[in-house]
């Protein structure tokens, strides 16, 4: 009988293997005992992450992270950069009212003017305990990290990532009961609003219609996307331009929104257009035909402690706020106004003041310079 022998690269390969375990082994045993001062996070990518237990500068790549550690934290003291969009955002949404120190945070680690990519010498000098960056970003998270900084990898794909964001930071922070708490409301919410929902025929479901751009005459509107998808979904509407190929945002023409001739019309946060806009035909194209302008059906997004329209903390109140639009009578026993104000007291321990609050609802943020911020205490109301 010819017994068997693993020719050279097979030998290799089989060393590889072993090898290869024997380090995973190896760090799961670290990080089931990461040494003195540390101890272990598991992220979005289901890496185990050690992270110092006293976590005193953060810093994020996530845009919508800032006003999660702000709630979580109960301030902002701990953010040391982050993202320039972010940032740019203080000085019209409600966070840097609440939180006006954060806007002397680092922004500048971002790489030129990509999205997410890292500096990593500006990043080296702001010092972070620990890095929140998108999961999409692997060969940057290998660049963080070897350079010793330990990186929190986020996810944005579903509703249920903006609770792991919530727990993370919850976990990080050792405040998981302010974590809890913010989560608890959002599956309430969530529950509320699909148990009220999922029984409407499609029939009786409005057909919305969501627009993020109007630059030089063009306009972006949403196909499929999962997580827009979900949010349809959930407060009981359709997708005028699910039809759309490809996902996310793509340009379309005038003539293609005629045809969808939507009931409702959605402004996004990333323009700067208002409902009086297509009201008044303030634009390059004719709006008057279609049944959202004629019926006044058109909304703008509120930006409150960050944009609304893509996944953040204050999604449960988006979703609120659709529901009510999308169907009064189902969704009459409750006030935007107060469940915004309310929100902001309990999360928050701020009183957010009844014209503000309505204004932000109305879409325009009333967040000028010369607009004085109002008392930063509140006691809880709910």
């Amino acid at each position: 009988m010819k017994r068997f022998r693993p020719n050279g690269f097979l030998a290799f390969s089989l060393a590889l293997v072993l090898s290869l375990l024997a380090s995973a082994a190896h760090a799961d045993a670290v990080l089931s005992d990461p040494g003195p001062g540390k101890r272990v996070i598991i992220d979005q990518m289901d890496r185990r992450v050690a992270v110092p237990v006293d976590i005193k500068r953060i810093v994020t790549f996530a845009i919508p992270m800032p006003l999660v550690i702000f709630a979580v934290d109960g301030s902002g003291d701990k953010i040391a950069g982050m993202h320039p969009r972010s940032k740019a955002a203080l000085d019209k949404n409600m966070l840097g009212l609440m939180a006006p120190e954060l806007k002397g945070s680092n922004a500048g680690f971002v790489l030129g003017k990509t999205m997410f990519k890292v500096n990593i010498e500006a990043l080296l000098k702001i010092e972070p305990d620990v890095v929140f960056q998108w999961a999409r970003m692997e060969d940057d998270i290998r660049m963080i990290e070897e350079a010793g900084i330990p990186v929190i990898a986020l996810d944005i794909r579903t509703y249920a990532d903006v609770i792991g964001w919530i727990r993370i930071t919850g976990e990080l922070l050792g405040k998981q009961k302010q974590a809890a708490a913010l989560i608890d409301y959002h599956e309430k919410t969530l529950g509320l609003i699909r148990s009220r929902t999922e029984a409407i025929p499609e029939t009786a479901k409005p057909t919305v219609l969501f627009l993020t751009r109007f630059d030089a005459g063009s306009i972006s509107a949403v196909g499929p996307h999962r997580y827009y998808d979900f949010v349809v979904n959930t407060t009981g509407a359709v997708n005028a331009a699910k039809g759309l190929v490809g996902r996310g945002g793509k340009n379309v023409n005038m003539e293609q929104i005629m045809v969808w001739d939507p009931d409702i019309i959605y402004l996004g946060n990333t323009t700067d257009l208002q409902p009086e806009d297509l009201y008044t035909n303030n634009m390059t194209h004719d709006w008057n035909g279609l049944k959202a302008v004629k019926n006044r059906r058109v909304y703008k997004i509120p930006d409150a402690g960050f944009w609304w329209y893509p996944p953040c903390l204050e999604s449960p109140l988006y979703l609120r706020w659709l529901a009510q639009i999308q169907h009064s009578k189902l969704f009459d026993d409750y006030s935007m106004l107060r469940e915004l104000q309310d929100f902001y007291a309990t999360f928050y321990h701020y009183r957010l003041e009844a014209d503000t609050a309505a204004a932000i609802l109305n879409g325009r943020t009333n967040l000028e310079a010369d607009t004085p911020p109002p008392p930063k205490k509140a006691s809880a109301r709910r």
